[in-house]
């Protein structure tokens, strides 16, 4: 836990994640949850102080489907959660689950008034076998992107937490659309096996359409990007590029194509930078 101070950042907690190889994190009021997603994954749950510290609730830790042995000293990551997230209305916690071997699917945990998860989560299976980053639009629509067969899927969720397929498998013709995030009536993938973004307009009713040929944005040759944002106003798109050790800039245009403004240094190259957030 990190307070955002100016332009700098000072450390307030540390505190172990109750779980194997923690990949995300979501919050909400005063809850944390994070995901766990190797060895047995789980979902485990903090409550925030005034002050920032981090109390661990492990009365409301829940298991997830897997339990993949690690390679090495790294997860399996065909085979294991990748992304969780809190619905727009707060209702739902949605998981992500990777199966190389098989279909992947998601999970989603009903949240009770106080924060904490319900016991058993409704199980969806995806269109595809490694769902991997999503993000929800204005109308609670799921989007999600699918590294396997590189392409975006859109999904309603329903009262129960059942997903229903909208738009299945629209393929983006690159390769590894790992990481999405949603701006305004735009979904962007970012294509790690390609070094580009996709783009999609959603529709009201969470449609997709494949933008301009499957390729809105390019990054520098031999970019890795593993996670992008947009800004709260929807005019920029931050896209990690894991490779450079840069975030690149892009200006979000009317028909949704991209126009690269900035490249700003962070890390070394091949560092091991992964996620963002705004």
């Amino acid at each position: 836990m990190f307070s955002i101070e100016g332009s700098r950042l000072r450390l307030i907690d540390i505190q172990p994640t109750g779980g194997t190889y923690p990949v995300s994190v979501a919050q909400r009021g005063n809850r944390l949850y994070v995901l766990n997603s190797a060895a047995t994954s789980n979902v485990t749950a903090f409550q925030i102080t005034p002050g920032g510290q981090l109390v661990a609730l492990p009365a409301e830790t829940r298991l997830l489907g897997t339990d993949t042995p690690l390679v090495g000293n790294q997860p399996n990551v065909g085979m294991t959660p990748a992304q969780l997230q809190l619905s727009p209305d707060g209702k739902w916690l949605a998981v992500s689950i990777k199966d190389a071997s098989a279909k992947g699917w998601f999970e989603l945990f009903a949240v009770n008034r106080d924060g904490s998860l319900g016991n058993d989560p409704t199980i969806t299976p995806s269109n595809d076998p490694q769902p991997f980053g999503f993000d929800f639009d204005a109308r609670g629509h799921l989007i999600a992107a699918q590294a396997a067969s590189s392409a975006a899927s859109s999904y309603a969720v329903g009262r129960d937490g059942a997903l229903t397929a909208i738009s299945g498998d629209v393929a983006n013709g690159q390769a590894a659309a790992c990481w999405l995030t949603v701006s305004g009536r735009f979904a962007f993938t970012a294509n790690a096996g390609k070094g580009n973004i996709s783009g999609y307009r959603v529709g009201n009713d969470g449609s997709l359409a494949l933008l301009d040929g499957g390729v809105v944005g390019k990054l520098e040759t031999g970019a890795a990007p593993t996670d992008l944002k947009a800004s709260a106003d929807g005019l920029f798109l931050y896209v990690g590029n894991s490779l450079g050790g840069n975030i690149d800039t892009f200006l979000i245009l009317a028909d949704g194509r991209l126009l690269q403004v900035g490249q700003t240094p962070v890390f070394a190259g091949a560092s091991g930078m992964q996620g963002i957030a705004l």
